[in-house]
């Protein structure tokens, strides 16, 4: 169940990003999607894609200066994917 929750939050975070380079929303969301995402990589600190979640935290800290369309795509994907899979 836990897993789930957090593979929802997952998928909330990559719609998070994805509206704030459509510039639905502002910056502070995502602010708080980045801090989800380095405290659940520092909790589960070992695993590889917990450091993933790290990495991506750093990425949407770049993509809130730079709004580069690939890196969006890239983190989009990601999240996504990982949500979706932790669902099942």
């Amino acid at each position: 169940m836990f897993v789930k929750v957090m593979g929802l939050l997952d998928i909330v975070c990559a719609f998070l990003v994805a509206l704030f380079y459509f510039n639905v929303i502002s910056s502070h969301p995502l602010i708080v999607a980045m801090i989800y995402l380095f405290i659940k990589c520092v909790v589960f600190f070992g695993d590889f894609l917990s450091i993933l979640d790290g990495v991506v935290a750093v990425l949407i800290l770049i993509d809130i200066f730079t709004q580069s369309g690939f890196l969006t795509y890239i983190l989009v994907m990601y999240l996504l994917g990982k949500g979706v899979v932790s669902m099942f």
